[in-house]
């Protein structure tokens, strides 16, 4: 069975993320020597700090918690105990700060800006709790949708399949390919074995993308044999009965 190589997430991200990662390609960029981002003349005199406690404010509520998850300063929850929190870095905070811009770039809110604080910092015991807040910016949603290439002789899947995207949801990187795989293995169930699907995404204006779906069924199969190889004479139609294909039937990536 083949299946289709995924969707190009990194151009759809260079679409519809472009000012997100302009601005982590910018934070990333070498520096002329002896000259310093902005960013580590604000923080480096932090550099090897001990933090006391670390917080995310202003990320959506439906996803600050796997997100602060996958920040390395957020520290590490141990059983019975207090959190453990890593020595703190500039490079560490410009990692997580992009981390931030791009996983929000990916659920819906490309222009997401995020501005670190340091709060009640103590210079003698060289500690500080850190605040990441966030400012998602406009959610951008699917104006649109198109499919081009489905095949004439199938019926569509029912719109209402909660597994499709729809007009006006909150796009989602991780919704659009789930999307593409449900059609995908939708055309294999009914018959096209060797179908493919793709799915991009067009930026309409800062709120809003359309979603392009193409489809490549190929040729639509039935199986008219089935041989049975490796199993003594005696056994064949025992081992028949329990492959349970009984031909002329269509093909389906379930059988």
């Amino acid at each position: 069975m083949i299946l289709s190589p995924g969707t190009n997430g990194l151009r759809r991200l260079l679409l519809l993320a472009l000012p997100a990662i302009v601005a982590i390609v910018c934070l990333q960029a070498p520096s002329p020597v002896g000259a310093r981002t902005p960013l580590e003349q604000a923080w480096s005199r932090y550099d090897g700090w001990t933090l006391a406690g670390f917080r995310l404010e202003g990320a959506p509520p439906e996803l600050a918690g796997e997100l602060r998850k996958g920040l390395a300063l957020a520290g590490e929850g141990r059983f019975l105990r207090s959190r453990e929190y890593p020595e703190f870095s500039t490079r560490l905070l410009r990692e997580d700060l992009a981390r931030i811009r791009l996983f929000l770039a990916r659920e819906g809110w490309p222009a997401a800006e995020v501005e670190p604080a340091a709060v009640v910092p103590d210079a003698r015991k060289r500690r500080f709790r850190l605040i990441l807040r966030v400012d998602p910016g406009p959610e951008v949603r699917i104006a649109r949708i198109a499919w081009e290439g489905w095949p004439e002789a199938m019926a569509r899947p029912d719109s209402s399949e909660s597994a499709l995207v729809k007009h006006g949801e909150r796009f989602g990187d991780r919704r659009l390919e789930a999307a593409r795989t449900f059609l995908l293995q939708h055309l294999m169930d009914h018959g096209y074995a060797l179908a493919s699907v793709e799915a991009a995404v067009r930026p309409l204006n800062a709120r809003s993308v359309a979603v392009d779906f193409a489809f490549d069924p190929g040729d639509r199969y039935d199986i008219t044999s089935v041989t049975v190889k490796g199993s003594s004479p005696d056994l064949e139609g025992v081992t028949r009965r329990l492959i349970g294909i009984d031909p002329p039937r269509r093909f389906s990536r379930t059988l």
